[in-house]
């Protein structure tokens, strides 16, 4: 007989395992080890990291279509690649702060040093390059 599992329905996971209680039961060991849905839980605890990931091309976008419509935005591939290090790290450092610091206040101190190093990175960078 074919062994089918379906990832949807929970309430079918809850009844396999109580009604497979017995050693050595395929179907047992396959509902109480749960790992084929670990990419799944994987993605649900990392949405916050998927939209940094997600919002650093994003915001890229802006001067690159500034440079389409006007002279004044003139961004070399460097420039691209440095800003896009800068969104990408100030934003893994904000997530490491949130899921590291529990203090509330503490969060928000974090984030706040965070994003005033990234604006004095970002001010010194711009002071130098013209």
């Amino acid at each position: 007989m074919e062994d089918r599992r379906s990832e949807d329905t929970p309430v079918l996971d809850a009844v396999a395992s109580t009604a497979c209680k017995e050693e050595g039961s395929p179907r047992s060991e396959a509902y109480e080890d749960k790992s084929f849905l670990a990419p799944i839980e994987i993605i649900m605890q990392n949405k916050r990291l998927l939209l940094i990931v997600l919002a650093v091309p994003v915001l890229l976008l802006i001067p690159y279509i500034a440079m389409r419509y006007t002279n004044e935005v003139n961004w070399t591939p460097m420039d691209f690649t440095v800003m896009g290090a800068m969104l990408l790290f100030t934003g893994l450092a904000i997530e490491f702060a949130l899921r590291t610091v529990r203090i509330n206040w503490m969060r928000v101190a974090a984030v706040v040093v965070i994003l005033f190093g990234f604006l004095m990175v970002w001010g010194t960078l711009v002071h130098l390059g013209g």
